[in-house]
């Protein structure tokens, strides 16, 4: 409980979604792409780590995932083909 006068804080939703003001120390930091390392706001969660849409790429061949995929080692593939030509 600290005022916020002359400081920079932002706005976020409490468990109850009422909009409360948090100062910049206390305010979550977003996860770290598993590709880039840069911070991810709105991503894709899978195996077991937070990624941009844009990192959320075939291992091997770079395409776009959107669907199912083959995972190996925490990355993705996006078929048997690329799985296997990785191994």
């Amino acid at each position: 409980e600290k005022p916020l006068v002359h400081q920079k804080f932002f706005i976020e939703e409490d468990d109850s979604g009422n909009e409360v003001p948090l100062c910049e120390k206390c305010t979550p930091k977003p996860e770290p792409c598993f590709s880039c390392g840069q911070p991810v706001d709105r991503g894709i969660v899978a195996l077991d780590a937070t990624w941009h849409p844009a990192c959320f790429v075939c291992g091997h061949c770079k395409s776009a995932l959107d669907g199912p995929f083959f995972p190996k080692d925490k990355i993705p593939y996006c078929s048997k083909e690329c799985y296997l030509a990785a191994m």
